[in-house]
């Protein structure tokens, strides 16, 4: 990975991140299942996970990707003085099935570059940014 890598999956990261601050009314980061829910969105439709990262971070398993998200999650969770582990682990997995699914604002992970690309509906400005980002990704 390169240094302009790292640098625009940070931006993807928090611009996953502020998407979700817009659209929920009152998503509460004091709040272990809401910060959990950002975080495993982030992790699964950011690039984050993706196996490179994952190899470099020593990580060996290919194809892990929710084993890696739930890792991240709890490394992000751990750092929150209102989420203890045992807390943030119970939130983490309370959630984790409505939130890992939410793709949004993509269709799907799958298609959330691809689709974006190619498909003939206008992209919001926050799918444009992401793509700008993270086509040396996929």
């Amino acid at each position: 990975m390169e240094l302009q890598d790292d640098v625009n999956q940070v931006v993807i990261h928090e611009l996953i991140h502020a998407y979700d601050e817009c659209r929920a009314a009152n998503l509460d980061w004091s709040n272990c299942a809401h910060h959990a829910c950002s975080q495993i969105r982030d992790g699964h439709l950011s690039g984050d996970c993706h196996y490179k990262r994952e190899l470099l971070r020593g990580f060996m398993k290919i194809r892990e990707l929710k084993d890696c998200v739930r890792r991240r999650v709890m490394k992000s969770m751990t750092s929150n003085p209102f989420c203890s582990e045992t807390p943030a682990k119970d939130a983490m997995e309370a959630v984790l099935d409505i939130c890992y699914n939410d793709t949004k604002p993509f269709d799907s992970r799958q298609s959330s570059l691809k689709s974006c690309i190619t498909s003939s509906k206008p992209i919001t400005n926050v799918q444009r940014i992401i793509m700008s980002l993270w086509i040396d990704v996929e």
